[in-house]
């Protein structure tokens, strides 16, 4: 858009409300996440918000550090820690 205006489709979804113990297992994930440049969420490669954005692909821990945040629409970070559970065996 030449006018530096965002259209509806452009803005950024909402910031999911992330638990204490899964930042502490994001923090910590080496797991794969996308971000997209000037945006500060990362996300799933499900997510529908991407669409067909060009994404870069990031650790979670590494798009943490960057000052990146969850994306509420795929819940990046509700998902890595209930996998991570999983993997370790724990509820």
């Amino acid at each position: 858009m030449s006018s530096g205006e965002l259209t509806a489709g452009d803005t950024d979804p909402p910031e999911e409300a992330t638990d204490a113990t899964d930042v502490l297992v994001v923090t910590e994930s080496e797991a794969e996440v996308l971000v997209v440049d000037e945006y500060p969420r990362y996300h799933l490669a499900e997510c529908g918000w991407l669409g067909q954005r060009a994404t870069i692909p990031l650790p979670a821990r590494e798009a943490r550090e960057l000052g990146f945040t969850p994306c509420a629409r795929c819940g990046p970070d509700a998902t890595l820690a209930a996998a991570h559970r999983r993997r370790s065996g724990r509820k």
